[in-house]
């Protein structure tokens, strides 16, 4: 997955899998009725209000012992660092929280019926899609980072729209088109309460830089102060938000500029090329006086080559775009001395070398 993170996840669950297959018989796999008894000796069946699976001892591969109870007074619920796929089972305790279950191996989430969940962390799993929050609408967190999530609409948060306070997608799949991403971060200005949002690293990233200044124009005069884990300065605020709204179009010029640029220094070094050729040629010329003739044919040749596709001297390189500039340049300026030189007693293609010569 190309990130510190996902790969420190994708470590911790490899270990997972190993102990999985061993499955030590000190590691827990399945709830049982035993299991349950112990959790629920102090508090007594019908007053858990806490359930923590997070044990290094519990390797949980399924819930589905949970299926026989139904603790009314449940809030809080910590089945992290397990090997679960699924925690549907979980929809029947309807007065839960907060719920973290991340670091499993969960694909699928339906979480109907959990009408009070307030704090959801589902981090470091395999969900390809955004859980279905109709039912959540009490949700103030949401932390779906590093998992494979390629797409998010605005429909996804429309039901936490007037709570959620801390969004993290952090470390998935996300693709935007830079039009789509405008029309996104417009509508998830109707999270107006929306206080941290964590979406960096991800793939539309590369293609669309300057998305940040998107995300502060639209967002920070609802309620977002921080953004990619740090706080947004009221002076950078006060500069953007004293801009015109940023347009894509914008975007794509800068982008397609950077492309030009790219493209000229990539002519500049193949014209480089050429222009080696053509030195090689006026120094076999000089060497071998017999053959100058047929040489600075091809010289000729190959001096056409180059004035079919000529250079372009005049775009801002960087630094290195320059230097490489000044080297062609100064082989370009010895060539033409030398050439003149050569061609001053071969009348046969002394014209049209000096026309092309004069042409470079």
């Amino acid at each position: 997955m190309g990130r510190n993170s996902r790969e420190a996840s994708s470590r911790n669950l490899s270990a997972a899998s190993a102990n999985k297959k061993a499955k030590p018989k000190d590691k827990v796999t399945e709830i049982t009725k035993e299991l349950l008894d112990h959790l629920t000796s102090k508090t007594g069946n019908k007053n858990m209000t806490d359930l923590d699976l997070t044990h290094p001892m519990f390797q949980l591969e399924t819930l589905n012992g949970l299926n026989n109870h139904t603790w009314t007074q449940l809030r809080n619920v910590d089945l992290s660092n397990n090997l679960l796929t699924s925690i549907n089972v979980l929809n029947k305790f309807t007065n839960i929280m907060t719920l973290s279950a991340s670091n499993n191996y969960i694909n699928e989430v339906r979480l109907h019926g959990l009408k009070n969940l307030q704090e959801l962390d589902l981090s470091y799993n395999s969900l390809s899609r955004a859980p279905d929050l109709s039912d959540n609408r009490q949700l103030v967190s949401l932390t779906l980072r590093a998992n494979e999530i390629q797409h998010i609409s605005p429909k996804h948060l429309l039901p936490v729209s007037g709570t959620l306070q801390l969004f993290d997608i952090k470390d998935n799949r996300l693709q935007f088109a830079p039009e789509e991403f405008e029309k996104w971060v417009k509508s998830t200005a109707d999270l107006v309460r929306l206080h941290t949002l964590i979406i960096d690293g991800n793939p539309f990233e590369e293609e669309f830089p300057e998305y940040q200044i998107f995300i502060i124009y639209y967002l920070s005069p609802v309620a977002l102060e921080v953004l990619n884990g740090s706080s947004l300065e009221s002076e950078l605020v006060k500069t953007v938000r004293s801009q015109e709204p940023p347009k894509i179009t914008d975007s794509k010029s800068a982008g397609a500029k950077k492309k030009k640029v790219a493209q000229d220094a990539s002519q500049l070094r193949s014209d480089g090329k050429e222009l080696d050729i053509m030195n090689s040629l006026l120094e076999r010329a000089s060497t071998y006086p017999s053959e100058c003739m047929q040489v600075m044919t091809s010289l000729q040749e190959e001096i056409q080559k180059l004035l079919d596709n000529p250079f372009n001297w005049q775009p801002a390189f960087s630094d290195r775009e320059e230097e490489v500039r000044e080297e062609k340049a100064e082989k370009l300026d010895n060539f033409l001395q030398e050439a003149l030189v050569l061609i001053e007693n071969q009348n046969a293609v002394k014209l049209p070398m000096l026309r092309n010569i004069a042409s470079l």
